[in-house]
């Protein structure tokens, strides 16, 4: 069987292929059951920036302004708040 860390990995890497694709509409679907299940992941703020890029390209700005600013209030410390917050000022320019 495969192990949690395993799959969360899997999950990753799939949201990951996905978008590097330009399908958004999977790489969406996908991260955002990965964030879901695994709110523990040491990687969530990637995972997350992943999702908000996905929408952002989507042209889904609503949505992608939510996980950038959750993002932003969940990791403030972090280099993935600082590029979200970029992300975020340019989506509401």
């Amino acid at each position: 069987s495969i192990s949690p860390l395993n799959f969360r990995r899997r999950s990753w890497i799939l949201g990951m292929a996905d978008f590097k694709e330009g399908k958004w509409a999977d790489a969406i679907s996908g991260m955002t059951d990965a964030c879901e299940r695994y709110k523990d992941a040491p990687n969530l703020d990637q995972m997350l920036f992943t999702l908000g890029s996905a929408y952002m390209y989507a042209k889904d700005k609503d949505n992608a302004l939510a996980v950038f600013d959750r993002i932003m209030k969940s990791f403030p410390d972090s280099e993935t708040a600082r590029i979200a917050q970029i992300q975020a000022e340019k989506l509401r320019k």
